[in-house]
């Protein structure tokens, strides 16, 4: 039996109410928008609260303007064979915006989305603060293709291959804010958001699996998979200080080829 059979979608992801912590009084910030100045502290007795209960000066909030904007189409093809199957798939979307977890911290992302992280902390590091742009997650070309095919002598033969966009970033500099070379630049962006992108990856995974009839209804699974083929050891996860000597350079690679082979006994 053959067939093939294909199918495309689009979806739209619309943002939601972004609350983060900040300091209270951030709307007051010589560089914030009028419009958001105008609105003035986010809690504004908390003084009285704090001399009452005691606690910080900074307070969960939701952020003037925040905003995320996905979007994506898709087509995907499979053919099924006899003796093996195909499927090829491709995606395009953009993913932009001004509240970005995924990009708070000096160490990829750290798992700062789950509860505070370093975002409307500080001067240089609100909303808008160059932090409009395309986010992090963003990969506007992606392709994956997989297929097997089952072998006369009771093998199966696989493949999978995947192409993907690089990641974006962008230059991270207190400098660009007038704030003396002490001061951290961790999300202080000197340019917006995904001003650039690191280069993007494709690699190829071959696997191999064998069985072997032994007695009493034994058999013995052999396999192999090699992954990265052509070792393609793309990097990623740029450096954006703008001051440090290694500045744009990745500071993670995709894995090298490697080779795995198993074993097992089916009864």
């Amino acid at each position: 039996m053959r067939a093939a059979r294909g199918r495309a979608r689009r979806r739209r992801r619309p943002p939601p109410h972004f609350w983060e912590d900040t300091w209270n009084g951030s709307r007051g910030y010589d560089n914030a928008p009028p419009h958001i100045a105008a609105k003035g502290l986010y809690v504004p007795d908390l003084d009285r609260i704090r001399a009452e209960i005691g606690g910080s000066s900074y307070v969960i909030a939701e952020l003037d303007d925040a905003y995320t904007e996905y979007w994506e189409a898709s087509v995907e093809v499979e053919w099924l064979g006899e003796r093996g199957a195909l499927h090829a798939s491709y995606v395009r979307s953009r993913y932009t915006g001004n509240f970005d977890q995924d990009n708070t911290s000096a160490v990829n992302d750290a798992n700062r989305f789950i509860g505070s992280s370093n975002l409307a902390d500080g001067y240089g590091r609100q909303l808008w603060d160059a932090k409009d742009g395309v986010l992090r997650g963003d990969r506007p070309h992606l392709v994956k293709v997989f297929g097997h095919l089952d072998l006369p002598w009771r093998a199966t033969a696989g493949i999978f291959g995947i192409y993907q966009s690089g990641q974006p970033w962008e230059a991270w500099d207190a400098l660009a804010y007038g704030l003396p070379s002490y001061h951290s630049s961790t999300i202080r962006h000197a340019e917006p958001a995904g001003s650039r992108r690191s280069p993007a990856h494709w690699q190829v995974d071959l696997s191999y699996r064998q069985r072997i009839d032994i007695r009493g209804g034994l058999a013995a699974i052999l396999r192999a998979d090699l992954f990265n083929v052509f070792d393609r050891q793309t990097g990623y996860n740029m450096n954006p200080y703008a001051r440090d000597p290694t500045f744009g350079l990745p500071r993670n690679r995709f894995n090298p080829r490697r080779l795995l082979v198993s074993v097992a006994v089916e009864i």
